[in-house]
């Protein structure tokens, strides 16, 4: 199966870090990282063999990804699932708003 969707996890923390791993066994999805954390996102990269990451979530937006796992802080939950979902992207929300 070919790699034919963009997922942008948002948030390099355990959680993030969890979906991570479980997405990067798919073949159907290409892994990638956006955290504000140089050393969180390189090391979610590093875990996930991911090739590309983001230490910008407005310039993330910007590439125009498929998906985004929001699993940053719950206080940035809304605001960053909101802007995913008006920048055309699906969109799973790790908590509850």
């Amino acid at each position: 199966m070919a790699v034919n969707r963009r997922i942008v996890i948002v948030g390099a923390g355990s959680i993030g870090r969890r979906h991570g791993r479980l997405l990067a066994r798919r073949k159907d999805v290409s892994v990638e990282w956006c955290d504000t954390d140089p050393r969180a996102l390189r090391e979610a990269m590093d875990i996930t063999g991911a090739l590309r990451g983001h230490d910008s979530f407005d310039r993330m937006l910007d590439s125009k990804p498929d998906m985004v796992l929001v699993a940053s802080p719950h206080e940035w939950h809304a605001e960053h699932t909101i802007r995913a979902l008006e920048a055309g992207a699906h969109v799973l929300c790790e908590k509850p708003l």
